[in-house]
């Protein structure tokens, strides 16, 4: 390790004061020996490598001081404990110990004391130790000695002497103080110390410029505010932390009166934190605030972007979608208001006082719905109405299991289903009391279709049925008349779309044969008949039978039925007698006698 003595160059003086008397302890193994040693420091305008670490020195306090480094020095006192002891025969142990180092004169760098910087690192000692008659019994020179703490053992040597030791003399032939390299890590960490000490008033002044306007209550700046607060923060930290802490005690030497500010500042600091982590911990309900203070404000968008900030921190904040469902209501968007509405639903599940609220809000807009549909029901504008309770349709979707939406919806939505099921009749309708009959069939297909597409509003077709049956039988009597007229394209115009209605519609038969009504029984008999259903027309005069019709009553019906059951039966059945199909068919019974006779004359 290298040592920085300071040589002859420096002006140093160096005083021993001896005690003129020692004092013994009470054993005789036991002597001790108090000496005070001094040394002076001071410019050496002629410095070797080791001086110039002294000069250093000077130079800044001199620097600090507004003196002039020649005039600038400072001395080290130090009180050494010499301790022998005896511990059996010849032998003897002495122990040296340093106390009271002291720093004196020039150690002031402006108003701090740097006595802790300049306490020496190393020291050279002599030692010589005499008896009574003057004859040395231990002499050495010790060189390099790191100085010690205070009360910690400085020195520990052993020595041989056959006497009394309270007849010894203890002698410090010289001790030579210097410092070594860890001077210069001193001076350094203590400018350093110095520069963050002074810095750290800059950086009060600074903290307390950023954090004098900061509020926790504004949600419009908490963010941007939040971030000016952690770098006053971390400002603090870095004073709290900063190196003069290790070197200046700045409860008892506070020059700058940066102490009392960095209490004020931290207390502060400490405060806004737990408002400004309040804040941010519940920002939702700061900007649900906000917007409520601000809805009597002529611009509602105020309010809303309030609200809706509240949701972009917490998108399960129900009173911002309340608020947001009743503006958008006011506002005479209730198709907005209901689509929050069913989202609070679906995924919030509102409970206590917000349920009631949620409630109150759901039933207000789904009436404002209900009054709209029934407005347009009444002006049979059912297609708007269709579009006006979409909306509540996936309203109730999204609330299914928990709220019931109530029986009005269900009746007003069956209501506009059969609205629009019947507009196709009416149309229908028209077009067959024009003779329009392939339009008329049109929308008859159109209403069964609509039926069967939404069969759980619309639960039977019966309507439509007996509509389709109207043309149907317009068709017949159509192509009869322009048979007997000579009309060539009878078939073609009349019978074709006829016999189409009953190919593309079999379920046109089961409607006559399970409505029983007779009336409707005997022209289908016709109907089946003329245009190739001979086994449809036999199946409805069996039914006739059965509801004891008079043959009388169905006279011709059974004429037209068997003729055209003759021609129809011709090519199907060739080679079988007409008993033989009679059988078949089960029309021996006397009730259908007109229909054989008409059967056999044109077989």
């Amino acid at each position: 390790m290298a040592c920085f003595r300071i040589t002859k160059y420096i002006k140093i003086s160096v005083f021993l004061f001896f005690l003129c008397t020692q004092w013994v302890l009470a054993s005789e193994k036991h002597v001790t020996f108090d000496k005070q040693v001094q040394q002076v420091f001071s410019f050496n305008p002629y410095p070797d490598q080791q001086a110039r670490v002294v000069n250093d020195m000077l130079l800044l306090i001199a620097e600090g001081s507004g003196k002039l480094r020649a005039f600038t020095g400072y001395r080290f006192n130090a009180d050494l404990i010499l301790h022998i002891h005896t511990p059996g025969d010849n032998k003897h142990l002495l122990t040296i110990f340093q106390e009271n180092k002291r720093i004196s004169g020039d150690m002031y760098y402006r108003d701090f004391s740097m006595e802790h910087v300049l306490i020496p690192d190393r020291a050279d000692l002599g030692i010589r130790i005499t008896d009574a008659a003057g004859v040395v019994v231990f002499e050495y020179q010790y060189e390099a000695l790191s100085v010690a703490e205070d009360d910690e053992k400085w020195l520990d040597t052993s020595f041989f002497y056959n006497g009394r030791i309270d007849d010894l003399e203890v002698e410090i032939t010289n001790i030579h103080f210097y410092y070594d390299e860890r001077m210069q890590e001193r001076m350094l960490d203590w400018t350093n110390a110095l520069e963050s000490y002074y810095a750290a008033s800059e950086q009060l002044e600074w903290i307390h410029s950023q954090i004098e306007g900061l509020h926790a209550d504004n949600p419009d700046n908490l963010l941007l505010d939040e971030f000016i607060l952690c770098d006053a923060e971390s400002a603090m930290a870095a004073i709290q932390h900063a190196p003069f802490h290790n070197w200046i005690d700045i409860e008892k030497n506070d020059p700058e009166g940066i102490f009392s500010v960095y209490k004020e500042l931290f207390v502060r600091l400490n405060a806004l934190r737990v408002d400004f982590n309040h804040s941010i911990t519940n920002i939702d309900s700061l900007f649900f605030e906000y917007g409520l203070m601000h809805l009597p404000d002529t611009v509602p968008d105020i309010s809303r972007d309030y609200f809706m900030s509240a949701l972009a921190y917490n998108p399960f904040y129900i009173q911002s979608h309340l608020a947001l469902a009743r503006m958008d209501v006011e506002a005479g968007d209730k198709e907005a208001s209901l689509d929050r509405l069913g989202h609070v639903i679906q995924r919030m599940h509102p409970a206590g006082e917000y349920k009631r609220q949620y409630q109150a809000l759901t039933d207000t807009v789904l009436d404002l719905f209900y009054k709209e549909a029934q407005d347009l029901i009444l002006e049979r504008r059912f297609i708007e109405s269709l579009r006006t309770l979409d909306h509540v349709v996936v309203f109730c979707g999204r609330a299914k299991g928990r709220m019931i939406c109530p029986p009005l919806f269900s009746m007003l939505q069956r209501r506009t289903h059969l609205g629009i099921y019947e507009s196709f009749l009416i149309v229908s309708g028209r077009a067959l009391r024009d003779d329009n009959l392939s339009l008329a069939v049109t929308y008859i297909q159109s209403a069964l279709a609509y039926q069967e597409e939404h069969s759980d509003q619309v639960r039977e077709a019966n309507d439509a049925l007996d509509l389709l049956f109207q043309v149907l039988t317009r068709y017949r009597i159509m192509y009869e008349l322009a048979l007997i007229l000579g009309q060539e394209e009878a078939l073609a115009k009349y019978y074709v779309p006829g016999r189409d209605i009953l190919d593309n519609h079999s379920h046109l038969y089961n409607h006559v044969f399970e409505q029983r009504d007779v009336s409707q029984m005997k022209v289908a008999v016709l109907n089946f008949a003329i245009l190739g259903y001979p086994d449809k027309s036999i199946s409805l005069l069996k039914q006739l039978k059965e509801l004891n019709i008079e043959p009388s009553e169905v006279a011709y019906h059974q004429k037209v039925a068997g003729m055209n059951a003759a021609i129809n039966l011709r090519d199907q059945e060739a080679g079988k007698q007409s008993g033989e199909l009679f059988r078949q068919y089960g029309l021996n019974d006397p009730w259908f006698r007109t229909f054989r006779g008409s059967f056999v004359k044109h077989w």
